[in-house]
């Protein structure tokens, strides 16, 4: 993936190398499948932990709020995932439930230029499918293979019930988030969180021009402790 930038992308140019090197470093270990995933904080970075971190935080501020939890952009499903593992353990009895929506087909056209090469973050449906099931998270965690600018409106259409209180928008283009935005605003309960990926990114200039157009008003609030996330609304 190109991604080049003179501003926000530079922020932690001087991270980047050494944090290569430490990963060479530690593929050189003999380390077992379970010893990664069952100890990962032993490896993982400190701004990736302070991704979920952050991610843990926005979902205890909406705690209380009726409805379930969205995202667009799901990618590899990481932080779909961490959402349902969240749910597993702070609401086992509740009706609340994940809903991912993604096309599958990684960086596409958009009405706002990017500076992140065509097809970036595409990843396979039926892999993530195959995870959500291997994990038995089938009846939480639910993956809408669609074109959210196209397709998103009429999805609701069929499940004119769903509403939610955590809806996150890791997209990043300009046409995802408005129309995201337009179907999805209404469809946040009261108290309810918005949560912004990539808010005021030179990357991606467009999710920020579009909050700005459909919510002009909207007090966005900084996110401190995290690179992205970076921002979030809470709904009046």
């Amino acid at each position: 993936m190109n991604h080049t930038g003179k501003f926000e992308y530079t922020k932690f140019e001087h991270r980047r190398e050494p944090y290569r090197e430490s990963l060479s470093k530690m593929k050189s270990m003999d380390l077992s499948f379970e010893e990664l995933v069952e100890d990962f904080p032993r490896f993982a970075g400190h701004m990736s932990i302070g991704r979920y971190l952050t991610l843990y935080e926005m979902y205890k501020k909406a705690s209380g709020i009726a409805g379930h939890i969205a995202e667009v952009g799901t990618y590899k499903g990481s932080s779909l995932l961490w959402f349902t593992k969240l749910l597993q353990i702070f609401e086992p009895e509740s009706l609340t439930q994940v809903h991912g929506f993604d096309w599958f087909k990684g960086t596409g056209d958009d009405s706002v230029e990017l500076k992140i090469e065509k097809g970036s973050y595409s990843y396979e449906y039926e892999n993530l499918q195959y995870l959500i099931e291997a994990q038995n998270l089938q009846n939480n965690c639910f993956v809408h293979k669609l074109d959210v600018v196209n397709e998103l409106e009429d999805f609701f259409k069929e499940n004119p019930h769903l509403y939610f209180k955590v809806v996150f928008l890791d997209a990043g283009f300009y046409d995802v988030v408005k129309r995201s935005l337009e179907v999805l605003w209404p469809r946040l309960n009261p108290g309810g969180i918005l949560i912004l990926d990539q808010f005021g990114h030179e990357l991606s200039p467009g999710e920020a021009m579009a909050v700005k157009e459909i919510l002009p008003y909207a007090k966005i609030e900084t996110i401190n402790n995290s690179w992205m996330p970076n921002s979030y609304i809470i709904k009046k």
